[in-house]
C-alpha cells in the first residue's frame, strides 16, 4: 500500500471510530497513533503545545534500519527503576561498534552523518560501546536536550514498540478548521495527559 493511502486509510478508520463509539476509539487510537512527549526528537517532531502525534508500525511486523525513528520502552528513564516509553531514532543496530566523543558519533569506525540533528552536542561524554545480537543504540535527534542510550544503554529488540511513519501533528492540531480531526486531537493530548501522569508514577507504555 502506497504510504499516502496508508495514512489515509489509518486515519479513517480513527475518525470513524470516533464518530460510532467512544469506547473504540481510545482503542484503535493507540493501536495506531503514538505520542511524543517534550523535545527530545526537534526539529524533526515538533510537538503542539507539549505532545506530538505519529503513525507507527508495529517493530516486530516491520524491519528496523539505521536512521529510522522508533519508540521504545526505556527501563529506569526517570531513576526510579520503572518502565518508560520514548521516541528516539536508531543509531546503532545489533553487532555494531559505537563510539562516542567530542561532537561526533562513530558507528563501525565512521562517522556519522546526521542532517537531521538540530545541532551537534556541546559535547559528547566518550562513550565506547559493542552492541550485542538484539541490542539498538538509540538516541534523541534534539542531542542535549533527550535522556537515551547513552545514559540508560542500548535497548533490547524486545522493548522496541513501533517504527514511527509519518508526524501527523498537523493533522490534529487544535486550529484543524475540520471539527472532528480537531475533536480527536482533543482526545488524543486527554489520553497523552493521562499518559504522561501515569509514566512519571511508574506506569507502562
Amino acid at each position: 500500500m502506497a504510504p499516502f493511502m496508508f495514512v489515509f486509510v489509518i486515519v479513517m478508520i480513527i475518525t470513524a471510530a470516533w464518530l460510532f463509539s467512544d469506547y473504540i476509539a481510545p482503542g484503535i487510537i493507540r493501536k495506531y497513533v503514538g505520542v511524543v512527549i517534550g523535545k527530545s526528537m526537534e526539529p524533526t517532531i515538533k510537538c503542539d503545545g507539549g505532545y506530538a502525534f505519529y503513525i507507527g508500525m508495529p517493530a516486530h511486523r516491520t524491519q528496523i534500519h539505521r536512521g529510522d525513528i522508533v519508540s521504545a520502552r526505556f527501563r529506569n528513564l526517570y531513576g526510579d527503576g520503572k518502565d518508560v516509553g520514548a521516541v528516539k531514532r536508531v543509531i546503532g543496530l545489533p553487532g555494531d561498534y559505537i563510539e562516542l566523543g567530542g561532537k561526533h558519533v562513530w558507528v563501525n569506525g565512521k562517522i556519522l552523518d546526521e542532517p537531521y540533528i538540530k545541532k551537534p552536542a556541546q559535547s559528547y561524554e566518550c562513550l565506547v560501546r559493542q552492541l550485542g545480537a538484539d541490542e539498538y543504540f538509540l538516541m534523541g535527534d534534539n542531542r542535549d536536550a533527550s535522556c537515551d542510550s547513552r545514559h540508560l544503554g542500548p535497548i533490547r529488540e524486545r522493548d522496541l514498540k513501533q517504527k514511527v511513519l509519518k508526524d501527523i501533528t498537523y493533522l490534529f492540531s487544535t486550529e484543524n478548521p475540520r471539527p472532528i480531526f480537531a475533536r480527536v486531537g482533543n482526545q488524543l493530548r486527554k489520553d497523552a495527559q493521562q499518559l504522561e501522569m501515569r509514566e512519571r508514577e511508574g506506569g507502562r507504555r
